[in-house]
């Protein structure tokens, strides 16, 4: 294989023909080999070239007070009082009356109703 910008390159997909004029099976067609075992031979091989790093102690400690200030912050309960805007109280007042008045239309129709039920029946 030739050694890129990073080092080696390696395949995503373990084909023997290595001509890239040579044609591809379409992606989810079922052919060719599996996607999942190229990937997971990128991760077999990129385990085996990087070692694990431990960061340096003062990195260690600043970022131990970062968080340590972070979860006090979001464990203070934030409370946000928020005033309604003229548009909203006037949206919410306009809907009152009109809630009330379809009331007051249903109550008037009913005794209107029953009034002229209770007349019929007394002639």
């Amino acid at each position: 294989m030739s050694r890129g910008f990073f080092g080696r390159r390696i395949p995503l997909y373990r084909s023997e023909p290595t001509d890239t004029s040579a044609p591809r099976p379409a992606p989810g067609s079922g052919e060719g080999t599996d996607p999942m075992a190229g990937l997971n031979t990128l991760a077999t091989d990129l385990a085996s070239l990087l070692a694990p790093v431990s960061p340096p102690p003062p990195f260690r400690d600043s970022l131990a007070r970062e968080l340590a200030a972070v979860a006090r912050y979001k464990s203070v309960p934030e409370v946000i009082v928020q005033v309604p805007s003229r548009l909203r109280r006037g949206l919410l007042i306009g809907a009152v009356v009109s809630s009330a008045v379809s009331v007051a239309g249903v109550i008037a129709l009913l005794w209107r109703h029953r009034t002229h039920h209770e007349t019929g029946r007394a002639s």
